[in-house]
């Protein structure tokens, strides 16, 4: 996928590896380093973020640049409990729009893939996620991420521009 959405899937018999995709590629079984960075990046966003939304089987959790997205499937594990597909990835007040299209086309195919099911209810609970969250994003975040990259020289002058001392 374009933007890097991580998806992530426990095995519904509780013994085989969980499903994982990096950034369109599937991760084997023994890339221990990279599996253990996914689910730490999960579960920092869950733990240090906050749930937005949470309707028709669809729950996104954000901190200031990630997103955690569970979706529940069809279906259950073998101890019958739910099994989500997991969602993450980095996102800004620009490109709110495009991730919302990105990360429901992604959930399909990714479900498609290890041969779960989303209801189309959710997809559209997906697209419903991503406007909620662009609700939230305050204003000046596309400002304060483009002059989190200008020089510092450019900086001062700007913040001169608009009354502010630097020292």
């Amino acid at each position: 996928m374009k933007l890097g959405v991580t998806f992530w899937a426990q095995a519904l018999d509780n013994v085989s590896p969980d499903a994982i995709e990096f950034s369109g590629e599937t991760l084997a079984p023994d890339d221990s380093a990279r599996r253990q960075k996914v689910v730490s990046s999960v579960s920092l966003t869950v733990r240090n973020g906050r749930e937005i939304f949470d309707s028709d089987g669809v729950r996104l959790i954000v901190d200031r640049q990630h997103f955690v997205m569970e979706v529940n499937s069809a279906e259950r594990d073998q101890a019958g409990r739910i099994a989500p597909i997991v969602c993450f990835g980095h996102y800004d007040q620009g490109d709110v729009g495009s991730i919302s299209s990105e990360v429901s086309l992604g959930l399909a195919a990714f479900a498609k893939q290890i041969g779960r099911n989303i209801e189309s209810a959710q997809h559209e609970a997906i697209l419903a996620s991503f406007a909620q969250l662009k609700k939230k994003l305050p204003w000046g975040a596309s400002f304060m991420t483009l002059i989190a990259g200008l020089p510092a020289q450019i900086l001062k002058l700007l913040m001169r521009l608009i009354g502010s001392t630097i020292k």
